[in-house]
Order: structure tokens, then sequence, then C-alpha cells
């Protein structure tokens, strides 16, 4: 009877006892490999499940189906290797899981996914297992450390060292990385293998009529569109006064031409005065782009500018000096003295003049008007007329000298006369004269009408005319 009753009691300890043992049959702990997550990336657990139980068994890990895509926001994947593992009897078996965040989901965040655990030999052996993690801002997935200068001058170089860290175990093979602020944009590519950090040195430089201020200056790094890290850094601008000039000097035929360039490489307003050097007589032929003001200072004559450059401004101040004008002028001058005294030497020309004679022995005084005929041309010209014109107040002897007229005809004016040469030789001169004297008692300061030379020359009439003969009367007392 009382050993029934000892039987009894052991029986009942046990089953009081055997859920707790149930509970304590396996134990779960997990490690996380990747010790950042950010959305979208991927973090590895390792988990290990130590088996308490008296003999062997085989454990199975599934995802909560709950915990991810399409039933959660939390997770996109969820994967597990081995799926199913056997686990001596007081050993430990390890999973590997991976966790893919949702790419939009919220940061700066804790979230949890749940793994089924249960034995394929004991179903009262299934726990729910929580993993999880803190998720960071996607600006923080690859770090970035840098020191910027706290004053920068525009228009100059300065150097930027920059840290990177990929806080993922994965690679980054075409990042885009932008520097920005107001005055400038630069765009560079990077690439970044898993947890690898690098220093990358970088030349910025701004423009030069960059404003005296505080800036902010974004480094910002995207991988396909999507932001992987980000950093603010503020510098100072100051004041810079960067005034460059520029002489370009170029001489041509008695010509001399000169650019003056000033550029305000500085980002505030500055005044600058130019000055170039004339002599008196150059001022004459020197002609500016930009008004000047011409100053002596000890004998020395200059051109001078006040100039006011904006930032970023660029002024040209163009001085020319030509004697070019002074040069054709005289050549000008030259060549038509020479066509002139050519006209009159080699061509064919007639002139016009009276002289007073005197004949007999009384050396009684005549008036003799003297054609005079010259073929200074380098070929013979034939058929040529002479026809001289006097006037109604003049009358003429019959003595013609070497060449008698062909025609005299009397009109309303008076009488012309006209002379045939059939040929004149190059170079050939002829000398045509006739006797004169006033039909009334003229007297001052005579005048005869020109002569007129007509010959043929490529089918076209062409006429030549002499001077005007003057000659003056005196009076008989």
């Amino acid at each position: 009877m009382i050993f029934k009753r000892v039987v009894f009691l052991i029986l009942f300890s046990l089953l009081l006892v055997s859920p707790v043992f149930a509970q304590q049959k396996i134990e779960i702990s997990s490690i996380k490999v990747d010790s950042k997550a950010f959305p979208g990336s991927e973090v590895i657990f390792q988990v290990r499940i130590k088996n308490l139980q008296i003999r062997d068994d085989i454990i199975k890990i599934t995802p909560d189906p709950f915990s991810m895509h399409p039933f959660s926001d939390v997770a996109a994947r969820i994967s597990v290797s081995p799926t199913q593992l056997t686990i001596p009897a007081g050993s430990e078996g390890s999973f590997e899981v991976k966790v893919r965040y949702a790419q939009n989901i919220k940061a700066e965040k804790a979230y949890t996914v749940n793994l089924i655990v249960q034995s394929l030999l004991n179903s009262d052996v299934k726990q729910i297992y929580p993993l999880a993690s803190f998720i960071l801002s996607s600006g923080e997935i690859i770090s970035i450390r840098t020191n910027v200068p706290d004053k920068i001058l525009p228009s100059r170089e300065f150097l930027l060292d920059i840290t990177f860290k990929n806080n993922l175990n994965q690679d980054f093979s075409d990042l885009d990385f932008l520097l920005t602020s107001s005055h400038f944009n630069e765009e560079h590519k990077l690439t970044l293998a898993r947890n690898q950090e690098i220093v990358k040195q970088f030349a910025i430089k701004l423009i030069s009529e960059t404003p005296i201020g505080n800036y902010d200056l974004f480094l910002r790094l995207y991988y396909q569109g999507s932001l992987k890290g980000e950093k603010r850094l503020t510098f100072k601008v100051e004041e810079s006064k960067d005034v460059q000039e520029k002489i370009n000097r170029e001489s041509g035929f008695l010509s001399a031409r000169t650019t003056i360039t000033k550029i305000n490489n500085g980002n505030v307003k500055v005044e600058k005065s130019v000055k170039y050097p004339v002599g008196t007589f150059q001022r004459i032929f020197t002609e500016t782009s930009v008004r000047g003001d011409y100053v002596k200072e000890n004998s020395q004559f200059f051109l001078q500018w006040n100039l006011i450059l904006n930032p970023g401004e660029q002024q040209n101040i163009i001085v020319e000096t030509n004697y070019n004008s002074l040069f054709f002028t005289i050549l000008v001058l030259i060549i038509l003295g020479g066509v002139i005294f050519y006209s009159r030497t080699r061509a064919l020309r007639i002139t016009k003049r009276v002289m007073l004679i005197k004949e007999g022995k009384e050396h009684k005084q005549h008036l003799k008007v003297v054609l005079n005929v010259q073929n200074y041309t380098n070929k013979d010209i034939h058929d040529l007329k002479i026809i001289d014109l006097l006037p109604k107040l003049i009358r003429h002897y019959s003595d013609f000298g070497t060449l008698e007229p062909k025609h005299i005809q009397q009109g309303s004016h008076g009488l012309r006369f006209i002379w045939e040469i059939h040929k004149m030789h190059r170079g050939e001169e002829r000398v045509i004269s006739y006797k004169i004297e006033p039909q009334l008692n003229l007297f001052g300061n005579i005048r005869l009408p020109p002569a007129s030379l007509q010959f043929a020359k490529d089918n076209k009439l062409v006429i030549r005319k002499s001077n005007i003969a003057k000659f003056e009367l005196k009076r008989e007392l």
C-alpha cells in the first residue's frame, strides 16, 4: 500500500515538472553581425540554438510571414541558412539570418522581426524568437568626416580632405558625390568596398565675385539616386581686393595698338588709375576706345583713366597710334605729283602763248601767237587737228610761219584757224605761229581763248585744250 502511494507521488511530480523541462529543451541567442541598419540595407544575424535535451534533435527556423512583405512594411525579405539543422544533445547549432529592411521604412526607430524556431522531432519544442534593429537614417550609410578652413578667399583654391566610411557589408561601385553651395557645384565619382574607409582630397575654388559672408557647404553621396551619406559644413568668405592687369601690344606698319585690361578678381568694388605715356606729336595720331584725360608729370604727357571696377568686372582700354593716314597722304601727294608730271611730260599736249617781237630797222613791235604741239607719248599720232580762235577785236597778218592753216573760218565771234597734221612721230614737236594786232586802241590785260587739239584714239575723239594765253597792252601816249 505504501509502495503504491510512493509511485503515485513520483508520477504526479513528473507531470508537474514536464512542462518546465519542455520550455528548457532549447536555448536561443543571437548576435548581429552588422551593427548598423539602414533603410533598404541587409542585416546579418548569427542565431545560435543550444539543444538542452538528452537526445539529438532537428531544429528548423522559418521567418514569421507576418514580419515581412506583403504582410509587414518592416522587412522586404528574410532568409535563413540553413533552414534546418541536426543538433546533438547538449550541443549548439548556428544559423545565418539575413534581414533586408524595406527601402521606405522610417528611420530613427527600432523594429522587430520574428523567427519561428521549432523541432521537427518534438512538437512541444516551438518558440517565436524576435530580432530587433534600430534603423538609422540612410544619410548615415556612408559616414563623412572633414574639416573646412575657417576663412576662405574667393578665386583662390583650397584643398579639402574628406574621409568616407562605408558602414554596410555592401560594395558601392558607382557613387555620385556632390559638393554644393550657393556659389559652386561639383560632382565626382567614388567607389567604396564593404566596410571600407578611404580619404580623398578635393580642390575647391570659389568664383572671384563671391560676396563676403557665411555659407553652407553640403556634401552628399548618392547610389542609384538614393542618398547614402551627407554632411553639412559652414565656411566664411573674407574680403578680397585682387585686381589683375594685362597689357597686350601689337605692332603694324606705321601703327601700334596697346590693349590694357583691368580685371577685378575680388569681391568688393575697387578704384584703379591707369596711365599711358604719349608724346606731343603722337597725340595727334592717337585714338582711344575710352576717353581719357591728358596730364603732365615731369615734362612727360600721359593719358589717364580713373576706373571703377565691380566684383568680377573687366574693362578694356585700347590705345591705337596710327601714322598710316599721314603716310598715305604724303604718298598720294607724291603719286599725284608724279601723275601730273607724267601727264605733262608723257602725253600729247598743246600750249599757247603770246610773244612781243620787234621787226625791221625801225624795230616795229608786233604780237605773235605761238602754238606748241608736243607728242610725248610712246607712239605715233595720226590725223591731228589744231583749232585756234582769234577774237573779233584782234586781226591777224597773213604770215603764218612754218605751217599755214588748212581752213580759216569766219564766225560771229571771230576767226577760227584749223591746221591739219597727218602724222606726228613720238617725241616730235611742232610749232605753229601767226602775227596779230588789236584793231582798236586796246590796252590792259588781254586774254586769248585756249586752242584745242583733236585726234582719234580707240575710235573715240580726244580733245586736248591748251592754256589761256594772257598778255598786256600798254596805252600809247
